[in-house]
């Protein structure tokens, strides 16, 4: 009896064999069959991916699975065959007895990720330019005149209208020193026009008497002052240089 129903079992089996094709998809258009990975069954446009899967003629019950990625979103399917679609993101297709030339054509895209900023940094983002305005309507706030300013705004204007007069003058002096003056009356300027005897001399090198010489040219020329302290003197250019 049992040995029966085996055989009968088993001409079934004979008469509708059946089998299952798994396809899975990695995002990058990858296709993974029995363990084995190719891209012939992908194609992509722009953002749009496109599976194909095109097979000869079918005699027995097939089943076809295909897995596709994850936050892939499927906009159109071409096909004579039955399909469904679970929610697990993949299709499962079944063939049914004769099948000629059965075709499938899926496009699908992946959904990029979505940036969430975090809560906490939605008050930032209105903080920031609430202190930019306040920055801004300080720097052009108008600042009370005082004496003092209006006295030094005075002063830049004149020196800004004596500066030119002034270079020129310092040119036109410079133009009638011998070498020893020029040297002495520069140092004298990098110092604010006021300097030791002694020290021009340290820093000049200019010989004790040769010094002497030179400074007393430049007073008959008018352009230092002279006053003795002890064993040396202390020289100050005339303000008209300055």
């Amino acid at each position: 009896m049992f040995r029966k129903i085996f055989l009968v079992l088993a001409l079934l089996l004979l008469v509708y064999p059946s089998f299952a094709e798994t396809f899975a998809i990695a995002a990058d258009g990858y296709v993974y069959k029995d363990s084995i990975g190719t891209n012939d069954y992908t194609s992509k446009r722009g953002e749009v991916w496109l599976f194909s899967y095109h097979k000869y003629d079918i005699d027995k019950t097939t089943e076809l699975r295909i897995v596709f990625p994850k936050k892939a979103v499927i906009q159109d399917i071409k096909t004579n065959l039955e399909h469904s679609i679970n929610y697990e993101n993949s299709i499962v297709i079944t063939l049914k007895g004769y099948q000629s030339s059965p075709y499938l054509e899926v496009e699908y895209v992946i959904e990029r990720e979505k940036i969430s900023w975090p809560i906490y940094l939605i008050p930032a983002f209105l903080i920031i330019p609430f202190m930019y305005i306040l920055h801004s309507s300080k720097k052009f706030e108008k600042k009370p005149k005082t004496k003092k300013t209006v006295l030094k705004k005075k002063q830049e204007r004149k020196i800004k209208k004596e500066s030119p007069e002034k270079e020129q003058r310092l040119k036109d002096i410079k133009m009638t020193l011998s070498e020893k003056e020029l040297i002495v009356f520069e140092e004298l300027l990098k110092n604010k026009g006021f300097m030791n005897q002694n020290k021009i001399r340290h820093l000049t090198g200019i010989p004790k008497a040769t010094l002497s010489r030179t400074i007393q040219s430049l007073e008959k020329k008018k352009i230092i002052e002279k006053q003795n302290i002890g064993n040396t003197n202390n020289i100050r250019v005339k303000k008209e240089f300055l």
